[in-house]
């Protein structure tokens, strides 16, 4: 896992976000979220609830919850895990994308608004392709969700990015594709902290 800090201007500048503090837009959301705040039967909020085994051999159950108030979101991008036949996903939740949500991005309920696109990934089955038109489709769907999110939900708050396998590869192209397009045109706004986990 690496870990970079970048300015949230670098990510916002990249897309024509105009300005991420504006008020929601008027039109309905139509991202389809795995994981969001208020979405029902979200499984970034499953039980957090823990058996831990000492070095001794005894058990100890740990109850968790999802933090009530958190100060920061993050933003997860799932790995590849699509059991789909076809090179990339459609955007049905599938028992797969739940499973690797509750296993990989529930435990951050507990210090930030957890946030998880669905997006075309490239399958399971896709991987062997040499055509590169499914990775091309996977990854338009980040920056869409990601500016989707930062009109919609950020309202200003600090975001963590976090991606596993195919997923830290489309959060890598977004930061740099935002850092090239900064370093190009620049930004007036003042830098806020953003982490990419990956």
């Amino acid at each position: 896992m690496q870990l970079r800090i970048v300015s949230r201007d670098e990510l916002t500048t990249c897309y024509d976000v105009d300005d991420p503090l504006r008020s929601a837009p008027a039109t309905k959301d139509t991202q389809v979220w795995l994981c969001k705040p208020d979405r029902p039967g979200d499984p970034c909020l499953t039980s957090l609830t823990t058996t831990v085994i000492g070095p001794d051999g005894t058990k100890t159950v740990r109850q968790s919850a999802p933090a009530a108030n958190p100060k920061i979101d993050c933003f997860y991008v799932c790995p590849t895990v699509s059991q789909q036949t076809t090179p990339n996903a459609n955007l049905t939740i599938d028992t797969a994308e739940r499973s690797v949500a509750i296993a990989q991005a529930s435990r951050f309920s507990q210090v930030c608004r957890v946030f998880a696109p669905m997006y075309r990934q490239i399958t399971i089955a896709g991987l062997n392709s040499t055509n590169a038109t499914p990775g091309k489709i996977a990854f338009q769907d980040v920056p869409s969700a990601w500016n989707d999110y930062l009109a919609r939900y950020n309202d200003g708050r600090g975001v963590v990015l976090i991606g596993h396998s195919q997923g830290t590869f489309h959060l890598r192209q977004l930061i740099s594709k935002s850092s090239t397009r900064r370093r190009r045109y620049g930004t007036g706004s003042s830098p806020r902290s953003c982490s990419a986990a990956t």
